[in-house]
C-alpha cells in the first residue's frame, strides 16, 4: 500500500533532485490524499479496483485530472505510477526489463491530461465518505463552445467502478431557495442523488440503530457545476436545503416508492446535531412536525 506520507516523501525527493520551483508539489487542496485513498476503496466488501494494474492506472488518472498541485501534476503522477508498480513487484519482468518505457509513460500521461469524457469509457471517480457505503461520485462533462454534455448514469461504467445497484425509478423535485426537504429514507432503497440545476446542501444520516455510527451524518454540496453525485444506501436518511434561487434535485432508486416503509428524521433533531446553512428553512408539514429520533 502506498501511503500519503510515503507519496509526500517521493514528491519532496523529486523537488530536491530536479531543483524545482517552490510551487512544485505544493498541494492546492485535499484531492491528492483523496486520490491515494480512492484506489483502495471497497464497495459491498469488494475492492472497487481489484487488481494492482487497475489501482496504478487509476492513481495516474486521478492525480493528472484532479490538478492537486500548483505545479508538477503530470511529473508527480508519472513518478508515483512507477513507484506504485515497483512497490507491488510488477514494474519489471523476470529478465529485469521494465514493463513500461519512459516514452510510453510520457505518452500515456499526456493522453490522460488532454482526454475528454467521450474518449474514455469511465471518466468518473468514486470516493469513500465518512459514512459506511455512502459514496461520493464525481462526473466529468464534455464541454465546447455550445455548452456542455454530461452522462449522469451508465450501467456499464458504474459496474466497472464496483456499483451494481439495479435502479427502477427516477424522481425529480424542484424547490426554491431555503426550502428544506427531508430527512427521509427507508430500510430497502438505494438512492443515487444528483443536482441537475442550481445548488443544494445535502445531508445524509445513518438511521440504523444497530450500527456503531448510528445518527452519524455527513454533508455535501451538489451543484450543476461541480457535477457531484452521492450514492445513499438503505437505512440512511437524506435531506437537502436549496442554496440557489431554484434547484432541481434528481435521484434514482432501486425500489418503487412505498410511503408505508418511509421514516422521517426531524431536520433539527438535537440528538443528530446537524449543522444547516440557514436557521429557519421552508418546510412541509411532514418535515416540520416529524417525530424526533427515539
Amino acid at each position: 500500500m502506498l501511503t500519503y506520507k510515503e507519496a509526500r516523501k517521493i514528491v519532496k525527493e523529486m523537488k530536491k533532485k530536479f531543483k524545482s520551483s517552490s510551487l512544485f508539489g505544493q498541494e492546492k487542496d485535499k484531492s491528492f490524499e483523496s486520490s491515494l485513498g480512492a484506489i483502495y476503496q471497497t464497495f459491498d466488501g469488494k475492492d472497487v479496483y481489484p487488481t494492482i494494474q487497475e489501482k496504478a492506472a487509476t492513481l495516474l488518472y486521478f492525480i493528472v485530472k484532479n490538478h492537486s498541485f500548483v505545479d508538477g501534476n503530470k511529473r508527480i503522477a508519472a513518478a508515483l505510477f512507477i513507484c506504485f508498480l515497483h512497490k507491488n513487484g510488477i514494474l519489471h519482468r523476470k529478465n529485469g526489463t521494465s514493463r513500461i518505457d519512459n516514452n510510453s509513460l510520457v505518452a500515456l500521461t499526456l493522453m490522460i491530461a488532454i482526454s475528454k469524457p467521450s474518449e474514455k469509457d469511465a471518466m468518473i471517480s468514486v470516493r469513500k465518505t465518512n459514512l459506511k457505503d455512502v459514496l461520493l461520485i464525481k462526473l466529468d462533462a464534455f464541454e465546447d463552445h455550445r455548452g456542455w454534455y454530461l452522462e449522469i448514469y451508465n450501467k456499464k461504467i458504474f459496474h466497472e467502478n464496483g456499483i451494481d445497484v439495479k435502479f427502477v425509478q427516477d424522481d425529480i423535485s424542484v424547490s426554491h431557495k431555503h426550502v428544506l426537504r427531508g430527512i427521509h429514507g427507508d430500510s430497502e432503497t438505494w438512492n443515487l442523488i444528483s443536482c441537475l440545476y442550481g445548488k443544494f446542501y445535502l445531508v445524509v444520516v445513518n438511521n440504523n440503530p444497530e450500527a456503531k455510527d448510528y445518527l452519524a451524518w455527513q454533508s455535501f454540496v451538489l451543484s450543476e457545476h461541480n457535477r457531484n453525485q452521492v450514492l445513499v444506501p438503505p437505512n440512511y436518511g437524506n435531506g437537502h436545503l436549496v442554496l440557489s434561487d431554484v434547484a432541481i434535485f434528481h435521484y434514482k432508486q432501486n425500489t418503487y416508492y412505498n410511503p408505508k416503509g418511509q421514516f422521517t428524521i426531524l431536520w433539527n433533531d438535537p440528538k443528530c446535531k446537524i449543522w444547516w446553512p440557514v436557521k429557519n428553512p421552508i418546510l412541509s408539514k411532514r418535515d416540520e412536525y416529524g417525530k424526533f429520533v427515539d
